[in-house]
C-alpha cells in the first residue's frame, strides 16, 4: 500500500503542475521550475495567415513588422502543435512538391516589472521547426529544431510594463519524409515520417519569461560517480564580465527534505563561461527502480536570492559483455515503446494526457514493464521527470528516423540538434540508453552524432542506434547508402534488431533470427559479444482495418471478403499483409478481438523464445506498441513476470487416449534467488479439470532457467471440444510472494473414425516423383480403401476419372504439369477431377487453368504462419471452425503454407493465405481452393496436412474431409 500511496502522490503532483498557472484555462506542460522567478507566456495569440512557399529562401524572409497589428486575424493556443491547430481551425495549406514551406507569425502581449540590475531569458520548451523571436521589434535570436528547447537573453530588448513578442515560424515537409522518396536529400530530422500529421510544428510546448540575477547559472549537468562517491557539475553561466565568485551548493532529499550537504565552491564567472566542479558526498541511497530516490541540487552565487535547481538520481547504468547493469545488478529490459507522436497536440488533449501518462507509466510497471523506448522521437520534457519518480528506465531515442539520404547541410544541422537533445534529460536518472535514429541506412549521419556523446557524458551510458541490426541484415538493399559512409558502420555499445517476425516472416524462425544477428553484428559491424535486444520485436497495433461496418459482411460474404482484404493489402509499406497473414483479416476486422488474438499467439510465442532460447544472448525486449494496449493486459502480466513458465512445445491439439510428453520450462530473469513454493499444470474443458503435473519448493538461481519433463494421457471426448492449459505458481524473490497463471487455448480432438465412402471412384491415379516412397497421402488414401495406379505426369490423366497429386511432388512448373491450359480445361469440364496437395518445394509459378496459378510464397523466411476460413460452411471443413484451424496447428513447425492458388477468386476460396509480402504492398491467394470446371473440378489444397498426420487430430480431420469429399460423385 506504501508504493501505491507514492505513485499516486505523483500522480497528484503532476496534476498540479499541468494547471499551476495563475489562469486555471492556461496549460503549462513542463512546470520549469530551475529558476526562481519563471512568468508563464503560454494561453492565446495572435496568428497571421499561414502561407505556403514554393522554395526554402522565401519562406525564410518571410518578412512582417511587428507592429503590423492588421496581419494577425487569428489566434494560436501555446501550446499547441501546429497540425493540430490547422486541423481543428480547418485551415487549408496543401503540401505540394511545388509548395512544401510553411510561413506564419504568431504574436502575444504581455507586462512585466523590468528591473535594470536583473536578466531576463525567453524560454521555449519547442519551436518546429524554425523559431525566430523579436521582442519589441528587436530580433533577439533564432532557432533550429522541432524537439528541443532553446532561451534567448531578452533583458536589452525588454521594456517596463507592456511588451510584445512575436515569433515568426518556418516548417517545412520534404517530398522524402510523406512519399517515401529515396532521392530526396534531407537538410534536418523530421522525426516519425508516416505522414504530416505526425510531425511537429508550431510552438507546441511552453513559453515563459525567467527573471534572474546578472550573473547566473545557463546550464548545470549532473554526473554522478556511485564508486567514487563524488558528483561532477558542469557549469555554464551568464555573466557581464569576468570575476571571481564563490558558489554555495545545497543537496536535499526529495523524500524527507534533508539536507544531506552543503559546501561552497570558488569559479571564475565570464559571459559564456564554463567551470567544473566536483563534489564529495557520503550517505545517499541509490536511485533504483525498486525505489527511485531523488535529490535536489540547488546552487546561488555569491549569496544572492536567486535559486538555480534540479533534482537527480545517484545511480550507474551500463553495458557489460551480453547485458545490463544498474549500481552493478544485472537487470533484463521488459520494454515498451511510448510512441512520441501521439503526445501534447494540443491544450485540450494535454490536460488529459498529463494525468494520464503519469497513470499509464505507474501501471505500465505494475504489469512488469521497467524499459520505455521513446520512439521515433524524444518526448517534452516533463515525461522524463515522471518516468524519474515512478522508476522506470528510458530508452531515448532521437528524431532522426528512416534517413534514406542527406544533405550535405544534414551533418552539422543534426549533430547541433543531438547536442541539445541530449543535454535536455541529462539530468534524469530514468534515462539510461540512447538511440541515435531509427532505422538509419546512411550511417555517416550517426557518426559524429556518436562521437558527440560520447564525449559529453561523463557517465558513459550505452549509445546505439534502433533497427541498426534490421539495416545490417540488409545492407545489400541499402548499399547506396552504406556507400555514402564509405562502407563504414557506426560505433555502437549495444545492437538493437527489429524482426517483425510474425508479421514478416514466421514466428518459429526467431532461434535462428537470434543467432544470425549476432553473425551478422560480428561480420558487418566487427563487434562481440555487445548487449542485443529486440526493440520491435513484433507489432500489432498499427495499420488496423477502419471500416468497422464492413465486419458482418467479411465474415459472411467471400465477395467481400476478397474485395476488402486485396484492397487492404495494397495500403503501403506493407501493413495490409502483414496483420492478416499473422493473424487473419477476420480477426483484424473484429474490433472486439482485434490484435487480441495477435498476442494471444504470435506475440506469446515470440517473446517466450527470447526469453528462454536467448537467454545467453538477448539483454531484453519490447514489441511494437501493442502492449500498452488495455486487451494485452492479460498476455503482459504473464510475459512480464520475472520468473515465467511456459510449455516449451507449442503444439496444442490433443486427440483422446494418446500420451504425449511435455516439458515445463521456467526461466528467472533477474539478479535474486527465486523459489517456486507450488507449481501446477492443469487441463480444463467445460467442467472437467485434469492435473497434468505438480510440484513444490523449486529454487532458481538468477537468469537461469530450470526444465521438467512430463507426460499424460489425453482425456477422451467424442467431438471436437476447446480446452485450456494453466500453468498456475508462487514464488518468493527478497521476501516478496507472487502469484502467476500463464494460459494456453488447446483443442481436444476425437479419435479418429474411419470415414466409409458411399461411393467409389471410378479409376483413380496418385502423381509422385520417380523414385519416391509411399507417402502420407498415399498412406491415408489406403485407409479409406482407395487403391491408386501411380502416374508420373499429368499427361496420363485423361485415362482417369480422378487424379490425386502427391504432397511435395514439383520443384518447378517442369513438364510434370505438362498438361495444363486447354487441355487440362478439356478434360475437367468433361468430368475429370484434380486434387493438388501441398507443394512445399515449388519454386516457380506453375499456371493451371485459365486465370489460376499454383504460386511459391514470397516475402518471408520460410512459408506462410496463418491461413484463414474464408468459406466456414464448406463440406472441406466438417468440424473445423476457426480456433481448430489456426489457434496451434501444425505449431511447432509455425508453417502452415508454402505454395497457393493465386490470384484469390472469390466463388471458389475456402481458405486465404498470403501470397506476397513487401514493404510497397502485400498480396493474397488461396490455400483451399474449389473449383467447378464443367462437370469436372479442381481442388488445390496447400495445407501442411500430411507431416502432421496420426499427431493432430484437426489435421485427421481435415484430410478425411479433404478426400471424402474429392472422391464423391457430389
Amino acid at each position: 500500500m506504501g508504493r501505491l500511496r507514492y505513485l499516486l502522490a505523483i500522480l497528484t503532483l503532476f496534476t498540479a503542475r499541468a494547471h499551476a498557472h495563475a489562469d486555471a484555462n492556461v496549460l503549462v506542460i513542463n512546470s520549469y521550475k530551475k529558476y526562481s522567478s519563471v512568468q508563464y507566456l503560454n494561453g492565446q495569440w495572435q496568428r497571421t495567415a499561414i502561407r505556403l512557399f514554393a522554395n526554402e529562401a522565401d519562406a525564410y524572409s518571410n518578412a512582417l513588422a511587428a507592429n503590423d497589428a492588421a496581419a494577425f486575424t487569428g489566434t494560436y493556443n501555446v501550446p499547441e502543435d501546429l497540425w493540430a491547430h490547422m486541423s481543428k481551425e480547418k485551415v487549408t495549406a496543401d503540401f505540394t512538391k511545388d509548395k512544401r514551406f510553411l510561413a506564419l507569425h504568431v504574436k502575444r502581449v504581455f507586462t512585466v516589472t523590468k528591473k535594470n540590475d536583473r536578466r531576463y531569458l525567453m524560454r521555449f520548451g519547442a519551436v518546429a521547426y524554425y523559431g525566430e523571436v523579436h521582442v519589441n521589434g528587436v530580433n533577439v535570436g533564432s532557432h533550429k529544431g522541432a524537439y528541443t528547447p532553446f532561451c534567448l537573453d531578452v533583458t536589452r530588448a525588454l521594456k517596463n510594463d507592456e511588451n510584445t513578442v512575436v515569433v515568426k515560424v518556418i516548417n517545412d515537409i520534404e517530398p522524402g519524409p510523406v512519399n517515401w522518396n529515396p532521392e530526396t536529400p534531407l537538410k534536418h530530422v523530421y522525426g516519425p515520417l508516416w505522414g504530416m500529421q505526425e510531425l511537429r510544428g508550431g510552438i507546441w510546448q511552453d513559453v515563459c519569461l525567467i527573471e534572474t540575477s546578472r550573473d547566473s547559472i545557463a546550464e548545470c549537468l549532473i554526473s554522478t560517480d556511485i564508486d567514487k562517491k563524488s558528483v561532477t557539475l558542469d557549469l555554464t553561466f551568464y555573466a557581464d564580465r569576468e570575476r571571481d565568485a564563490t558558489l554555495a551548493f545545497t543537496l536535499t532529499d526529495n523524500k524527507t527534505g534533508r539536507e544531506v550537504a552543503t559546501m561552497t565552491r570558488r569559479v571564475r564567472l565570464a559571459p559564456d563561461g564554463t567551470a567544473v566542479v566536483t563534489l564529495a558526498y557520503d550517505d545517499v541511497t541509490l536511485w533504483d527502480m525498486d525505489n527511485p530516490q531523488l535529490y535536489t541540487l540547488r546552487v546561488r552565487i555569491d549569496g544572492n536570492a536567486d535559486i538555480y535547481q534540479d533534482t537527480f538520481g545517484f545511480r550507474r547504468f551500463e553495458a557489460n559483455g551480453r547485458n545490463f547493469y544498474l549500481n552493478g545488478r544485472r537487470v533484463y529490459l521488459f520494454g515498451g515503446n511510448m510512441y512520441s507522436a501521439g503526445y501534447f497536440k494540443n491544450p485540450e488533449g494535454s490536460r488529459r494526457q498529463l494525468p494520464a501518462l503519469v497513470r499509464s507509466l505507474a501501471s505500465q510497471k505494475a504489469k512488469g514493464y521497467n524499459t520505455f523506448r521513446t520512439p521515433h522521437a524524444p518526448m517534452p520534457e516533463v515525461f522524463y521527470r515522471m518516468a524519474d519518480e515512478v522508476g522506470v528506465l528510458i530508452y531515448d531515442e532521437w528524431a532522426n528516423a528512416f534517413t534514406r539520404k542527406a544533405h550535405d547541410e544534414f551533418y552539422a544541422q543534426n549533430e547541433r540538434e543531438v547536442e541539445e537533445w541530449f543535454k535536455m534529460n541529462y539530468n534524469r536518472a530514468s534515462v539510461v540508453m540512447y538511440a541515435l535514429g531509427n532505422e538509419v541506412p546512411v550511417q555517416k549521419a550517426l557518426f559524429s552524432p556518436y562521437a558527440k556523446i560520447k564525449a559529453l557524458d561523463r557517465m558513459n551510458r550505452p549509445v546505439s542506434a534502433s533497427g541498426i541490426m534490421g539495416v545490417v541484415s540488409r545492407k545489400d538493399k541499402f548499399s547506396n547508402a552504406v556507400a555514402d559512409s564509405g562502407d563504414e558502420w557506426l560505433k555502437v555499445d549495444f545492437l538493437d534488431f527489429h524482426p517483425y517476425t510474425g508479421v514478416a516472416g514466421d514466428w518459429a524462425t526467431m532461434p535462428e533470427v537470434i543467432a544470425q544477428m549476432r553473425d551478422k553484428a560480428e561480420a558487418v559491424l566487427g563487434v562481440k559479444d555487445l548487449p542485443m535486444v529486440f526493440w520491435e520485436s513484433i507489432g500489432f497495433s498499427w495499420g488496423g482495418y477502419k471500416k468497422a461496418e464492413k465486419y458482418p459482411a467479411i465474415v459472411s460474404n467471400p465477395s467481400v471478403y476478397v474485395e476488402e482484404l486485396n484492397a487492404f493489402a495494397k495500403r503501403g509499406w506493407g501493413i495490409g499483409g502483414s496483420f492478416p497473414a499473422a493473424i487473419g483479416f477476420k480477426n483484424l476486422a473484429d474490433k472486439e478481438k482485434g490484435v487480441a488474438h495477435g498476442f494471444k499467439t504470435n506475440l506469446k510465442r515470440i517473446s517466450e523464445i527470447l526469453r528462454f532460447d536467448g537467454i545467453d544472448s538477448v539483454a531484453g525486449f519490447a514489441p511494437w506498441q501493442g502492449l500498452l494496449d488495455a486487451r494485452a493486459t492479460e498476455w503482459t502480466s504473464q510475459a512480464y513476470t520475472p520468473v515465467y513458465a511456459r510449455i516449451k512445445e507449442h503444439d496444442m491439439h490433443f486427440s483422446s487416449g494418446k500420451t504425449y510428453k511435455r516439458t515445463l520450462e521456467i526461466v528467472n530473469h533477474s539478479s535474486f534467488d527465486a523459489t517456486i513454493s507450488s507449481i501446477s499444470v492443469k487441463m480444463e474443458s467445460g467442467t472437467e479439470s485434469k492435473t497434468l503435473y505438480q510440484a513444490r519448493n523449486m529454487a532458481i538461481a538468477p537468469f537461469s532457467p530450470v526444465a521438467r519433463e512430463f507426460s499424460f494421457e489425453a482425456p477422451g471426448v467424442d467431438a471436437f471440444a476447446a480446452a485450456r492449459i494453466f500453468i498456475v505458481y508462487e514464488y518468493a524473490q527478497s521476501g516478496v510472494s507472487r502469484s502467476v497463471t500463464n494460459t494456453y487455448d488447446a483443442v481436444l480432438c476425437p479419435a479418429r473414425k474411419v470415414p466409409v465412402l458411399a461411393t467409389r471412384p471410378r479409376a483413380v491415379a496418385y502423381l509422385k516423383e520417380e523414385g519416391a516412397v509411399a507417402k502420407a497421402s498415399e498412406r491415408w488414401l489406403a485407409s479409406l480403401g482407395i487403391l491408386c495406379d501411380v502416374i508420373r505426369s499429368l499427361q496420363d490423366a485423361p485415362k482417369y476419372s480422378h487424379v490425386v497429386v502427391s504432397e511435395n511432388t514439383f520443384a518447378t512448373a517442369d513438364d510434370t504439369l505438362a498438361l495444363r491450359g486447354g487441355e487440362l480445361n478439356a478434360w475437367l469440364a468433361g468430368g475429370g477431377k484434380l486434387l493438388i496437395l501441398e507443394q512445399q518445394t515449388l519454386k516457380s509459378d506453375a499456371p493451371l487453368v485459365e486465370g489460376l496459378s499454383l504460386a511459391p510464397v514470397q516475402g518471408v523466411t520460410h512459408g506462410v504462419t496463418f491461413n484463414e476460413i474464408v468459406a466456414g460452411q464448406s463440406p472441406f471443413l466438417q468440424g473445423i471452425n476457426d480456433q481448430r484451424f489456426w489457434d496451434y496447428f501444425n505449431a511447432n513447425a509455425g508453417v502452415i503454407s508454402k505454395t497457393v492458388a493465386y490470384p484469390m477468386q472469390a466463388d471458389t476460396i475456402v481458405l486465404s493465405a498470403l501470397h506476397k509480402y513487401s514493404v510497397g504492398s502485400s498480396s493474397f491467394g488461396m490455400s483451399l481452393t474449389y473449383k467447378k470446371i464443367g462437370s469436372g473440378a479442381l481442388v488445390v489444397s496447400c495445407v501442411d496436412v500430411f507431416s502432421r498426420l496420426d499427431e493432430d487430430g484437426v489435421a485427421d480431420a481435415y484430410a478425411d474431409n479433404l478426400f471424402t469429399q474429392f472422391l464423391s460423385n457430389n
